[in-house]
């Protein structure tokens, strides 16, 4: 599976020095949008949609169980400033494992807000409701995003609190995750990546969830590659290892091997 990974980088990175020559296509009928991800803004560009679908695949472990999971996400850029984001919050998966969700109930709605933007520091404001598999209730998640840059590096922190307030909530109201991601882009086409952060849950309701966290946490770690095909064509793939620490454990013992497609339309 490793191998696999680093044949689909080198074809990606190969494609991306002769893509690096041609010329942007953009005309003044379409959103401005960026080739390099690192130089894009945390909003879309206004009148710009996206679709994203995500799949992420177990890799053997000798336990004979595989599960692949599927998620997708729909945005629109109503301003510069403000995206709207249907979302697919956990996705289903192809297995019999308890942790495995088979249908697709984890849906939800956010808004995220450029509050500032300067020439390396961007800041955004995030507000949504959603429902999340396995825990049928209903929640308010609010956040932040803070993407800086310098060159050819940035850092992306996206910290936010999930708040349930239905009578189903009782397992799991309260969330907390602060995921950090490492960016280099090396092609005006490619970028590297390396992500990882904390997830935790508060099982009796305690708000803040911080005061619970110490007892339902996980940390993840990924690497991986993001490459721009054309305009309307972002592809990555990434190595995530789920359950690197915590005693939150997911049943993905395994790395899994992550493919994206992201269309912009």
């Amino acid at each position: 599976m490793v191998k696999h990974v680093a044949w689909i980088a080198i074809a990606l990175f190969a494609h991306s020095a002769h893509a690096d020559s041609l010329e942007s296509d953009a005309t003044p009928l379409q959103p401005v949008w960026p080739r390099a991800a690192i130089d894009r803004p945390l909003t879309l560009a206004h009148g710009l949609g996206e679709l994203s679908l995500d799949s992420m695949t177990a890799t053997p472990d000798g336990s004979g169980a595989q599960p692949t999971t599927f998620s997708a996400d729909v945005a629109y850029g109503v301003s510069d400033r403000f995206t709207l984001r249907a979302v697919h919050v956990v996705g289903f998966c192809t297995s019999d494992a308890s942790s495995c969700m088979t249908t697709p109930r984890d849906v939800g709605l956010r808004g995220l807000y450029s509050a500032y933007r300067g020439d390396h520091t961007e800041l955004a404001l995030l507000g949504g409701i959603e429902t999340v598999s396995g825990y049928p209730d209903w929640g308010v998640r609010l956040g932040t995003a803070l993407h800086y840059r310098s060159g050819s590096i940035g850092i992306l922190v996206e910290p936010s609190v999930r708040i349930g307030f239905t009578p189903e909530s009782s397992s799991y109201p309260t969330s907390l995750t602060l995921p950090i991601a490492l960016q280099y882009q090396t092609t005006r086409t490619a970028m590297l990546y390396l992500r990882s952060g904390i997830s935790g849950y508060s099982e009796d309701g305690g708000v803040p969830a911080t005061r619970y966290i110490g007892d339902q946490y996980f940390v993840p770690v990924a690497a991986g590659v993001s490459f721009s095909v054309d305009k309307h064509l972002d592809v990555a793939a990434e190595l995530l290892y789920q359950d690197v620490a915590g005693p939150l454990g997911l049943g993905f013992t395994a790395p899994m091997f992550g493919v994206k497609l992201t269309l912009y339309l």
